[in-house]
């Protein structure tokens, strides 16, 4: 596919919050329009990449294969959702990212389509030498549906030292 309008270059935030709020947009804006390419150019060449099953990606180009292929797939017909995005920056140069998001309308590998579904992103980006966030770690998480988001849920944002409290709603 032909790469879409938005490049790595236009992560140049001069903080963390606005650069994963650019990239989180651009990974949604990627992934639904199923290009492989973009999605490749918002990961550091040397990235670390965990997926929901586990499966481990070192580095651009084992990425970009890999998610080239499930886009041909289970994937082509897949839409991304952000629902959140948090960021914790670690130093001038880094940030701690967690991306809740939905996705729908993906397969198995065998065809059979899938209930949407709600996970999380945990990113860290780095701020490289052309001034461009890129994601250089990334673990991704189904939640299980006993299971809420921490930002988006509608339950509201869990309170400091309940930490388990967003795994069940309040009691009413």
């Amino acid at each position: 596919m032909n790469s879409t309008t938005f490049h790595p270059a236009s992560a140049t935030c001069s903080d963390s919050a606005g650069a994963a709020k650019v990239l989180s947009d651009a990974w949604a804006a990627a992934w639904n329009a199923h290009d492989m390419e973009a999605a490749a150019g918002l990961v550091t060449a040397d990235v670390e990449f965990v997926n929901v099953a586990g499966r481990w990606l070192r580095g651009r180009a084992e990425f970009l294969a890999y998610h080239r292929s499930i886009h041909a797939a289970q994937m082509r017909d897949s839409r991304w959702i952000s629902l959140a995005v948090d960021t914790r920056p670690l130093r001038n140069d880094l940030a701690l990212i967690h991306l809740e998001w939905v996705i729908e309308g993906d397969c198995d590998p065998d065809g059979t389509p899938r209930a949407p579904r709600e996970g999380i992103f945990t990113w860290i980006a780095a701020r490289e030498g052309d001034g461009a966030w890129r994601i250089a770690v990334a673990h991704n998480t189904n939640l299980r549906t006993d299971v809420h988001h921490r930002l988006s849920w509608s339950g509201g944002a869990v309170q400091p030292g309940k930490e388990q409290a967003h795994d069940q709603p309040p009691a009413t």
